[in-house]
């Protein structure tokens, strides 16, 4: 089916909002299994696009180089898994409710690449309360507050475009240019973001100074350096590490980064001015579209 897709359509969210196929070996939510046997009700499963292609994901894994995984629709049950205060203090209420969304429960959300974790919570938005999507911002030149609508449906995918050093696996290669040392990263997943928020809080509680934003995320990407994977020495590497290696490294990961495209520039209605960035923000919020 896929050969007779526009390439719009390949390229955006809109060519995974099909119905998914039955498939043998899918466990499908109890919930929804409840809902068609007590009240005849079939709640539907969308697939939602996986940016990473699934070559980040080992054999064993449900998501081995798939490109879409299958997620039932929202229902008052993923309200008050957004709504629970307690998952939102823990900082894992995103997680929760991509456990509840998934369809295949053996899959582990904070294994995923954030990457496909944000287009499984763009699908689930879309689907739970339409494609539209207001996003509020301030123009920079007349300081005039203007809201700008965002198309869920039509938010391009970025696919992976760069092969792991081993089949399966969240590891990629880079070669630093002044030091001429191979450097082995990973993409962030949600296990990672979730370490690093629970970091910050705990360093924030003991009134200590957070890391530089630069050397955290490298820390949490950088898997190896010229064969050395004690995460210690990588650490005292990264602090140390040449700005020109440091920037090349980074400038290499964010453009072969895969995932869903949440920026966009935006003319001032006002003054015409381009105000670049406006940004989609995917936090709980982003699913109360004027719930009350």
């Amino acid at each position: 089916k896929r050969e007779n897709m526009t390439e719009r359509e390949q390229n955006t969210i809109f060519f995974f909002f099909l119905q998914a196929p039955s498939t043998p070996g899918i466990q499908v939510q109890t919930l929804a299994e409840k809902a068609k046997q007590e009240f005849g009700v079939e709640l539907a499963v969308e697939l939602a696009p996986l940016p990473s292609l699934g070559k980040v994901y080992p054999s064993s894994s449900p998501l081995h180089n798939e490109s879409s995984v299958g997620i039932t629709a929202m229902t008052a049950y993923h309200e008050d898994i957004l709504a629970n205060q307690a998952l939102h203090k823990k900082g894992t209420v995103i997680t929760e409710l991509l456990k509840a969304s998934l369809a295949d429960k053996r899959i582990d959300p904070k294994q995923m690449l954030l990457a496909d974790r944000n287009a499984l919570l763009v699908t689930i938005r879309a689907k739970g309360y339409g494609n539209e999507y207001l996003v509020k911002y301030t123009c920079a030149e007349c300081g005039e507050s203007h809201n700008h609508e965002f198309n869920l449906e039509r938010l391009p995918v970025k696919t992976l475009d760069i092969e792991p050093v081993v089949a399966g696996a969240n590891e990629f290669a880079f070669t630093l240019p002044t030091l001429n040392k191979v450097v082995h990263f990973k993409y962030l997943t949600g296990a990672d973001e979730e370490d690093m928020t629970t970091t910050m809080q705990r360093q924030k509680k003991l009134g200590l100074t957070a890391d530089g934003s630069v050397t955290r995320a490298l820390f949490y990407t950088v898997v190896s350096v010229g064969g050395v994977t004690d995460k210690a020495k990588i650490s005292n590497f990264i602090k140390h590490c040449p700005a020109k290696d440091s920037s090349a490294l980074r400038k290499f990961m964010k453009a072969h980064e895969p995932g869903i495209e949440m920026l966009q520039d935006v003319e001032c209605p006002a003054c015409g001015h381009i105000e670049s960035e406006v940004a989609v923000s995917l936090t709980a919020e982003f699913f109360w579209p004027g719930i009350s």
